[in-house]
């Protein structure tokens, strides 16, 4: 899409933020990119607006107290269960783009509050699904929306030593070749690492461990497979020298047989 071609133009990023910094026109971008018929055009528009975040700072600025925010998260909170895992990622990211903007709308803050089970049972199915990326997401979402809320960051701090949070979230370091996955998981983990619980801390440890123990299984099962393979590819070496072999000696009996059918034929 044109969003790919313009991230890939890194060069002309502080240009363009330059360009669009103005609170209606950002607003108008935000809400034509999620009422776009195609999900992969929202989630790499979002990423173009991630790029250019990165030239200025202060791009969102003033979009926190526009009707913005509570537009996107009715629709995020609109999208079925089952569609959650593919369609929920550019409401999320836009989310915290606008809280990157400044403090939510006393309004804001009290939908969220309004729709706190809902927001919560959400990130804890994306977190049983394995959806890796948009588990952080949804952490660093509420984690920002904590500092309003009061009550919320201790929820979230018990669906995460009672999930495999922790694994997901060292997951992503461990395999993302995208920036800002990468930034948002550091980010999650640097959280947890300061916290003044160390069974926090633990959890990481502990998950990275087994995400190391994986990957020598992993290996070692890649290893087998591959032993196999080679063993299998001999035998087959051997066995179509055994095969040609045997052609050869069929081919020398067939050729003996026809000079013998000739030269009685000659004799006659």
């Amino acid at each position: 899409t044109l969003f790919h071609l313009l991230s890939d133009l890194t060069e002309y990023h502080p240009i363009i933020a330059n360009i669009i910094k103005t609170t209606e026109y950002m607003e108008t971008l935000f809400v034509s990119l999620l009422s776009h018929e195609e999900e992969y055009v929202a989630e790499s528009g979002c990423h173009f607006l991630l790029c250019l975040s990165d030239c200025d700072s202060n791009l969102f600025s003033g979009l926190n107290q526009t009707d913005l925010f509570a537009t996107i998260l009715a629709s995020l909170l609109e999208i079925p269960a089952t569609d959650s895992g593919y369609r929920s990622e550019p409401f999320i990211v836009l989310l915290r783009l606008i809280l990157k903007s400044g403090p939510p709308k006393k309004t804001d803050v009290s939908l969220l509050t309004q729709n706190e089970d809902a927001i919560f049972t959400s990130f804890l199915r994306h977190i049983e699904n394995n959806d890796s990326y948009l588990s952080i997401e949804f952490f660093l979402f509420i984690q920002s929306c904590s500092k309003y809320i009061k009550g919320w960051n201790l929820r979230m701090k018990r669906i995460v030593i009672d999930s495999v949070f922790p694994v997901l979230v060292v997951n992503v370091l461990n395999e993302s070749e995208n920036r800002h996955a990468t930034e948002d998981s550091l980010y999650a983990l640097n959280y947890f690492c300061s916290c003044k619980e160390p069974e926090f801390f633990n959890l990481f440890v502990s998950a990275y461990v087994l995400l190391v123990s994986k990957s020598r299984e992993n290996k070692k099962k890649c290893e087998e497979e591959r032993d196999k393979l080679l063993v299998a590819l001999k035998d087959i070496k051997i066995e179509k020298q055994r095969s040609d072999g045997q052609i050869e000696d069929l081919n020398q009996i067939i050729s003996q047989q026809n000079q013998e059918l000739t030269k009685s034929r000659k004799n006659n």
